[in-house]
């Protein structure tokens, strides 16, 4: 592989009765319910994991995710393969013979198909991914590296990092239709924002982010960033491009607005491929020379934790679900499956009851790991139990509004409120209290909104 351009391995209550009584002590519990959760206090968030990790082909680089979220394709620089993984079973299905020093890969948001940059061949590859074979490959530049693909599908942008310029596919015609030049020294990596209209290109070799309009295909503006910019990824909401300083260990904020640099965060060494999660929340750098993935909270903007993976970490794609991680390890042969922590939520609205009538509703609990759910604050109905994972059951045996707090947790990041005032009433109700979510109370990460909110 030429010398320009990093090569892996090491790259880059109480009743009541009536319904007047029964409204002043639902208006008494809702105050009370609000102290105890101003008491509530959040734990520490806990660092993501990985669960798995994967034999690949030899030294993988690019890594993408079917918009389905059941397949990962990655590409094989050293055996000129992709290996295609079900993220179900996180077992290698099929593997791909390709062409000379497979890299980047992108796939297009129907999920139809796979499109893989060969550096040594100067070509693009493109799968059909209901049958994993290749169906065309089309004449791109010099040493085709990181590949992008338009919201829209309709063109992939294709940097060529020994000729510094970005070719750009219809993905009709599968034809090259223009070629943008002078983007830099030596670009490795492309990203499109979410609207379509602007393409970020790093330049490794000591230049700057070049900023394409994709409507002229023409360079608009350059952004100075970090040493030796690799990686690059913008942010669900396009307000914000993120990109990897290899030299420098940083990862360079730009403000997509303005296009300047409104911070810069410390990485580990050798940062190179990023991902974003689709809430936007947690930006995913691969650290290359120490084998580690740090994770930046993108709200703070400050590293909320670091994560080991295999030998000399490439490429990064996150599931569109944003609960797992897949990492490429050029240098292990491997793919590590980092699970990501997601702080628990808990909803709903259970409906009024009756005593003597069976009970049952299912509070929506998500989060990983799975969550569990305990009565903190308050008593629930006689003959009402609350199980772990967010079911409320019984066969009430007492009339009257009883306020309780349920609160689900599971160590990663804050607790999840929901402060509920169940009526369970001496005939079969015609109508609900509910939760006091109705009633304008908030009960995420133990703040309490103002009534009426």
């Amino acid at each position: 592989m030429p010398h320009n351009i990093i090569a892996p391995p090491r790259l880059w209550g109480q009743p009541a009765s009536g319904p007047r009584a029964r409204q002043r002590r639902t208006a008494g519990l809702t105050a009370a319910l609000a102290t105890g959760l101003m008491l509530a206090a959040a734990p520490p968030a806990h660092a993501d994991t990985v669960t798995t990790t994967i034999p690949v082909g030899d030294s993988p680089f690019g890594v993408a995710i079917t918009p389905d979220g059941a397949r990962a394709y990655v590409t094989n620089f050293a055996d000129d393969t992709v290996s295609v993984i079900d993220t179900t079973t996180n077992t290698v299905t099929t593997t791909v013979d390709d062409s000379n020093d497979p890299y980047g890969v992108a796939i297009t948001p129907d999920g139809i198909r796979v499109y893989v940059t060969n550096f040594a061949d100067d070509t693009v590859s493109v799968i059909d991914t209901a049958t994993n074979t290749i169906t065309t490959t089309i004449g791109v530049g010099d040493g085709p590296a990181g590949v992008a693909i338009t919201p829209d599908g309709a063109r992939a942008y294709v940097v060529n990092s020994t000729d510094g310029s970005v070719s750009v596919i219809d993905t009709t015609t599968n034809t090259t239709i223009t070629t943008t030049t002078d983007v830099g020294a030596n670009p490795p990596g492309v990203a499109i924002t979410p609207d379509g209209t602007r393409a970020y290109v790093t330049n490794f070799d000591g230049g700057p982010v070049s900023v394409i309009d994709t409507a002229t295909n023409t360079i608009t503006t350059t952004i100075g960033v970090g040493g030796a910019p690799f990686g690059v990824a913008i942010t669900p909401d396009g307000t914000r491009a993120y990109v990897t300083n290899f030299a420098d260990d940083t990862v360079s904020v730009i403000d997509t607005a303005t296009n300047t640099i409104t911070t810069t965060i410390g990485a580990g060494d050798g940062p190179a491929g990023v991902a974003i999660t689709p809430d936007g929340t947690s930006a995913y750098v691969v650290n290359n020379v120490d084998g580690s993935v740090s994770v930046i909270d993108t709200t703070t903007n400050t590293i909320a934790t670091t994560t080991d993976v295999g030998a000399d970490p490439a490429g990064v794609a996150i599931t569109p679900g944003g609960t797992h991680a897949y990492v490429t390890n050029s240098g292990s042969d491997t793919v590590s499956v980092i699970a990501i922590e997601q702080a628990p939520t808990l909803t709903g609205t259970p409906p009024a009851g009756a005593v003597g009538q069976p009970y049952e509703y299912a509070l929506t609990l998500t989060g990983q790991p799975s969550p569990t759910t305990t009565v903190t604050l308050g008593t629930l109905p006689g003959g009402m139990t609350l199980s772990a994972d967010g079911v409320l059951s019984g066969t009430p045996t007492t009339a009257g509004p009883f306020a309780f707090i349920v609160t689900a947790t599971n160590g990663a990041g804050a607790d999840a409120y929901l402060p509920v005032v169940l009526d369970i009433t001496e005939t079969p109700p015609t109508g609900s209290l509910g939760s006091l979510g109705s009633l304008g109370w908030a009960g995420s990460s133990g703040v309490v909104g103002s009534s009426g909110s």
